[in-house]
């Protein structure tokens, strides 16, 4: 009877095992050397999870199944549960569950508007996998992925350490700052996740305190979470006012969450995705220049981090359109190489949205731009394929008449800034309202 039991033991874990194979279809590309290094211990990861399962019992081996079948369950009214798993890691990736599809839901309070000149961008593309990018600093580590059927690249930091972008140093007095985060499952839940910093300009970043710093400064810490995500601030004036807060919601699963920070003097405002989390009033001391860095410090698991995006400047959407007949804007993004607007987008176009609702008699034509990446053909219809989609928004939406607006696109046969460099090819992907 014992010996049947532990081969129904052994048998409901190798079932476990083959089911968490299946899930994980999405897989992070590492360069060869990184990966070879970290197979000698896959072997004994497996082992130490086999005897932690065995000493579980078939209850819980079953309980964890269950889990797993019902990832996609949004837990909104729930405080989420967070597990832990090994990596399962292969000889060149390493396999992760796919990520959960995010509700392009829109969201009347969210008032995010990017800023009108992009004067920092990184999607880390010129870095080769397994590299740490050379634009940045840092005291620890860390090196580039990408997910297997993305062309997206990703920063995966090393544990605990500080990262300094050394591209941006002082900050703009008004400014908006973009990032896209995620983790793997086994990430944990204590500690902390990725932390932006802005901090009082000092000579080396790299001296910068991550576990404690007397410096002025206003630091928030997004700490994504399987099922959900957890987020803090704290903020320090140059008096040695400090001002703290912490929370937390339930999220799809693996979700990757767009996180928007937005500085207008001492103002600040957080955004995950569509929804507003803080809206600090004196966040910011007067008189103080701010520079920024971005701090890791958790135990286990990965945490990714890619699409950096900083822009100065204080769009006002009513005034250009309506005195001055043209507003350009960076702040309507879609999915790469797509027509599919991401939900960052509807801060600006529900301002557009607004600003045609109070002045009927106004209409528009809408035009598209592309950077030069790929063949002028495809751009051109790309960017005509953009204006229709801005379109579609403002009337499915927004409620505005269709005949009010034109569209067109001009791929890449426009620039405003060299293609050369991330920056620029982030500034001439823009979309125009010309008033007719």
């Amino acid at each position: 009877m014992k010996k049947i039991l532990i081969i129904l033991i052994l048998l409901a874990f190798h079932e476990e095992l083959a089911a968490q194979n299946n899930v994980g279809q999405r897989v992070i590309q590492r360069s060869k050397d990184q990966t070879t290094q970290r197979a000698e211990s896959k072997s004994e990861q497996g082992v130490d999870k086999a005897l932690n399962k065995i000493e579980e019992g078939i209850g819980s081996i079953f309980r964890k199944r269950d889990k797993k079948n019902s990832r996609q369950e949004t837990q909104a009214d729930e405080d989420y549960e967070v597990s832990s798993s090994e990596n399962s890691q292969q000889q060149q990736q390493v396999e992760l569950p796919v990520r959960g599809n995010q509700q392009r839901n829109i969201n009347s309070k969210f008032d995010f508007v990017s800023g009108e000149k992009v004067i920092a961008y990184e999607n880390f593309e010129n870095v080769a996998m397994g590299d740490f990018p050379v634009d940045w600093n840092t005291d620890s580590g860390g090196e580039i992925v990408r997910f297997e059927g993305s062309d997206m690249n990703w920063l995966l930091p090393a544990k605990s350490g500080v990262f300094v972008p050394d591209f941006i140093n002082k900050l703009p007095v008004n400014f908006t700052l973009e990032f896209s985060i995620t983790v793997s499952e086994d990430f944990s839940n204590s500690m902390g996740g990725m932390k932006t910093i802005f901090v009082e300009t000092m000579p080396d970043r790299m001296a910068y305190d991550i576990h404690w710093s007397a410096e002025t400064q206003v630091l928030v810490d997004i700490h994504p979470l399987p099922e959900g995500i957890q987020y803090s601030y704290f903020a320090k004036s140059k008096t040695g006012t400090e001002l703290r807060n912490q929370g937390g919601k339930s999220g799809d699963y693996l979700a990757e969450y767009r996180v928007s920070m937005w500085r207008q003097g001492p103002r600040l405002r957080v955004y995950i995705d569509d929804e507003k989390i803080y809206d600090l009033p004196r966040a910011f001391s007067d008189g103080v220049d701010y520079s920024l860095l971005f701090g890791t410090n958790y135990w286990s698991g990965d945490l990714f981090f890619a699409d950096l995006k900083i822009a100065a400047g204080e769009p006002d959407t009513r005034s250009k359109l309506i005195t001055e007949g043209k507003f350009v804007t960076n702040s309507i993004t879609f999915d790469v190489n797509s027509d599919v607007l991401k939900n960052s987008s509807y801060g600006v176009l529900k301002e557009i949205a607004e600003t045609l609702q109070q002045n009927a008699g106004v209409n528009v034509q809408i035009i598209g731009h592309t950077d030069s990446d790929g063949s002028e053909s495809l751009n051109l219809d790309l960017s005509k394929r953009r204006a229709a989609a801005v379109k579609t928004a403002l009337v499915n939406d927004f409620g505005i008449a269709a005949s009010r607006l034109e569209t067109d696109g001009k791929g890449q046969s426009e620039p405003v800034a060299p293609n050369n460099t991330s920056a620029g090819k982030a500034q001439n992907r823009r979309v125009e309202f010309i008033k007719l």
